[in-house]
């Protein structure tokens, strides 16, 4: 979110400053992780596809094809960079789901654990 805040090239819309809620969650702020937390997590009511749904870059993961990786966690990096914010989550992921693509890496969660 730092990200964001650090570039003048574009504005962000963000009515009630919610990036400011999500950059503090990702800072250790319990009180805003617990807001952001309250917006994102599951309610106790799954949906009977629930155990087949998946995000659309995962689907392209599972059928051998590019994921749109670069163009969002990539470019989320770069623009960290250019500003002097880093963003080493997003370059993590970036260069994880990069190599699975080519096939250096099976398509893993404990992947992000290392």
């Amino acid at each position: 979110m730092r990200v964001g805040h650090g570039c003048s090239a574009y504005t962000l819309e963000d009515p009630g400053r919610r990036s400011e809620r999500l950059a503090r969650a990702s800072e250790g702020d319990a009180a805003a992780l617990a807001e952001v937390e309250a917006l994102i997590v599951p309610k106790a009511a799954p949906t009977r596809r629930g155990d087949i749904q998946r995000p659309s870059m995962a689907q392209e993961i599972l059928k051998g094809r590019r994921t749109e990786i670069d163009a969002m966690n990539g470019y989320i990096a770069r623009k960290g960079a250019e500003v002097g914010v880093p963003a080493p989550s997003h370059a993590r992921l970036a260069e994880i789901v990069t190599r699975v693509e080519r096939g250096e890496l099976a398509p893993s969660t404990s992947h992000l654990e290392a």
